[in-house]
């Protein structure tokens, strides 16, 4: 990270959404599902193939974090909540402002369940609500209890975030910081849309 900054959660969140650019009629959807999809990658990229310990790069683990913190946020957003909402349910309602804040602060681990699987129960149960929703046509309007269970998962992936930055010597700062410096670069270049790393 340039000049060992700190990331302002607010700052990250209006970055994040100023680069979502999908269509009204998807909201909440397209991130809710999104998210589980780059769960999933963190989890295919990261997990050793065959049982063999392999070194991990760094930049790869961080920007895939940041594809799943983007999600998070939009996720959040689009349900009315924001990002500092998720952070400060990690912190069990600390006040934080930064990542840096919210990782410093954030509770013990709150089971011995690995990330890995917390990725994977997590982003599950928010696509879980979002293909009921498309089902039973709730859209954005989720009933109250659905609401809570998205907020509870979106809080309990942002914390297993913190545990792979643990995990790996990552910074939460520097996840949001690479993520924001990609997504500003992609909008000046109009490159948002399309896949991959290449745009």
């Amino acid at each position: 990270m340039e000049n060992n900054e700190t990331v302002k959660i607010t700052h990250y969140a209006v970055v994040a959404r100023g680069t979502a650019i999908y269509p009204e009629a998807t909201r909440f959807f397209y991130p809710a599902l999104g998210l589980c999809g780059e769960a999933g990658e963190v989890c295919d990229r990261m997990i050793p193939q065959s049982g063999r310990k392999i070194a991990i790069p760094l930049l790869p683990i961080i920007k895939e974090l940041g594809d799943v913190l983007w999600y998070i946020t939009n996720t959040a957003m689009d349900l009315g909540f924001t990002l500092q909402d998720i952070a400060e349910g990690v912190t069990g309602g600390l006040r934080c402002d930064t990542f840096e804040d919210m990782a410093f602060q954030r509770l013990k681990r709150r089971d011995r369940r690995s990330p890995f699987l917390k990725f994977t129960v997590y982003s599950g149960q928010v696509a879980e609500v979002a293909k009921k929703g498309l089902r039973d046509g709730y859209g954005t309007e989720l009933p109250a209890a659905k609401r809570v269970a998205v907020h509870s998962a979106l809080v309990e992936l942002l914390a297993a975030m913190c545990e792979f930055c643990d995990k790996y010597g990552v910074s939460m700062d520097e996840v949001a910081y690479e993520n924001n410096k990609k997504l500003t670069d992609r909008k000046k270049r109009d490159k948002l849309q399309g896949d991959g790393d290449d745009r």
